[in-house]
């Protein structure tokens, strides 16, 4: 069969994002909402109805895949036990430049 797609592209589809590449996936500990820079995603991604405090100190997954835009845009969407808990789009060269799924960043 096909491999199976990576959880965050149903994510990706349901906000209009467009993947120009590969995503890649690394584990990762959850930060606490109140610690930098976690608590831009944490807003990020409360913003389209995630929270992620109950899984703060877990260990979870972090998909990005980059994403057409201008500027160069990533979408990231953090997994807990096959659960996405969290999701962000960073965008290269602004500061900080985390923003929810939802919007799109201008220069």
């Amino acid at each position: 069969g096909a491999p199976s797609e990576p959880v965050s592209m149903s994510m990706l589809r349901q906000y209009g994002l467009e993947p120009t590449g590969p995503t890649r996936t690394a584990s990762i500990e959850v930060g606490a909402p109140n610690e930098t820079p976690w608590d831009l995603y944490f807003e990020a991604s409360r913003r389209i109805g995630l929270n992620f405090r109950a899984q703060a100190g877990l260990q979870g997954q972090l998909e990005t895949t980059p994403v057409a835009g201008e500027p160069a845009l990533k979408a990231h969407v953090l997994i807990v036990d096959g659960a996405v808990v969290g999701a962000w789009l960073s965008a290269e060269g602004m500061v900080p430049g985390i923003f929810p799924l939802s919007e799109r960043p201008r220069r």
